[in-house]
C-alpha cells in the first residue's frame, strides 16, 4: 500500500484556541474536520509544503513552526504519514481561500468533533501539556500535598500520583485532599492501580503499568469501557508501544532514556533508540529517565510530547 505524507498545521489565536477546517464533501473523508495543510510533494520537505499549503488554502505567512507529533495510520485503502505542526507565529488573517469552512475551536472542545480517525492522536497531543510530572516518595500526606501544589504553582497540569510503597488502603486515603486540590486547580491527576479507580475517583485518568497491558482483564475492561478520562500507558520498547495501541491507551511514557538513580545499574535506551520507538507509537509519547527541565527542546525536537519526570527531582 502507497505511503501519502501529510502534513497538517496547529494554528492558535490569542486565546489559544486551534483554527480547524471542513474537508469538501466529495472528498476523501469528505465532511470531516481537520487541521489546515495536504500534501508533501516530491521534493519538498515537510516544513516547506505546510507553509505552502497553509498560504494557499488560508492566505496565511507561517513565520515560526514546531514538530507536535507524527503519526503513522492505515486507512483500507491507503496509508497516511502525517506530520502535523503547531505554528507559534504567522502573519494574515486566516481564511477559506478555497470556499472551505474554517472556525476557531478551543482544545477541549476537538473530542466533541468528528475528525478522521488518523487525527485521534493528534487532538489529544494539542491537548495535552509537553510536561507530565510524577510524584517521587514523600514520607507525609502533607508533604506529597506540598510538593504537589508547588508543582501546580509552577505551572504543570498534569501529575501522576505514584506510590508503590503504600498498601491500596493507603493509596486511596491520600487520595481524597489530592483529587480536590487538582480539580480546583484544572489538573489532570492521574492514578496508578485498577480500573475501579476510575469509578471511585470520577475525572482522574488511569496510568498502566507495562505488566498491565498485557493483563487479559485489562484488555477486556479496555474494549468495553466508554472511557472518558484519560489512559496512560508505561512503554519501554516497541513491543509495549503496540500494546498500548491495541489498548487505544491516550498517551504513554518512554523509559528509561538515559541512567537514572532510581533504577541503578540499568543503561538507558538512550536518544537516538528513543527516538526511533517515539517515530513508529500511533500514540503522544512522553521520554522519561534522566529527564529535566533542559531536555524539553531536545525531547520535543525527536517527536515526543514532552518529558515526564519526577517531582522531587523537577
Amino acid at each position: 500500500m502507497k505511503e501519502i505524507h501529510i502534513v497538517v498545521g496547529a494554528l492558535k489565536n490569542h486565546l489559544g484556541e486551534v483554527l480547524i477546517a471542513k474537508r469538501p464533501d466529495d472528498t476523501h473523508l469528505g465532511g470531516y474536520w481537520e487541521l489546515p495543510g495536504g500534501k508533501v510533494e516530491p521534493g519538498e520537505t515537510a516544513e516547506l509544503a505546510l507553509s505552502r499549503e497553509l498560504a494557499e488554502e488560508l492566505g496565511v505567512v507561517v513565520r515560526s513552526l514546531t514538530p507536535l507529533i507524527r503519526i503513522h495510520h492505515r486507512y483500507p485503502d491507503r496509508h497516511i504519514l502525517l506530520d502535523a505542526y503547531l505554528i507559534d507565529e504567522f502573519e494574515g488573517v486566516p481564511l477559506g481561500c478555497e470556499g472551505q469552512p474554517v472556525r476557531w475551536v478551543a482544545r477541549n472542545e476537538l473530542a466533541q468533533i468528528d475528525f478522521p480517525a488518523a487525527n485521534r492522536a493528534l487532538n489529544m497531543a494539542l491537548r495535552l501539556p509537553d510536561t507530565y510530572l510524577i510524584s517521587g516518595h514523600f514520607n507525609t500526606g502533607d508533604e506529597l500535598l506540598a510538593r504537589v501544589t508547588k508543582a501546580i504553582d509552577d505551572g504543570v497540569r498534569l501529575i501522576q500520583f505514584r506510590a508503590p510503597w503504600l498498601a491500596a488502603e493507603d493509596y486511596t486515603a491520600q487520595l481524597q485532599p489530592l483529587v480536590s486540590i487538582c480539580h480546583q486547580a484544572e489538573v489532570q491527576l492521574m492514578l496508578k492501580g485498577k480500573p475501579d479507580l476510575f469509578e471511585r475517583f470520577p475525572g482522574c485518568g488511569l496510568h498502566l503499568t507495562s505488566e498491565q497491558l498485557f493483563d487479559p482483564a485489562i484488555a477486556v475492561w479496555a474494549a468495553q469501557s466508554d472511557r472518558k478520562p484519560l489512559l496512560a500507558a508505561s512503554c519501554h520498547n516497541v513491543r509495549e508501544l503496540e500494546q498500548a495501541a491495541k489498548l487505544a491507551v491516550d498517551f504513554a511514557t518512554l523509559s528509561p532514556v538515559e541512567p537514572t538513580s532510581s533504577h541503578p545499574g540499568q543503561p538507558g535506551i538512550g536518544w537516538e533508540s528513543a527516538t526511533a520507538l517515539v517515530g513508529q507509537a500511533s500514540m503522544p509519547v512522553y521520554l522519561l529517565g534522566g529527564m529535566g527541565r533542559s531536555d524539553h527542546g531536545r525531547a520535543i525536537a525527536s517527536g515526543a510530547q514532552g518529558i515526564a519526570a519526577i517531582t522531587d527531582l523537577w
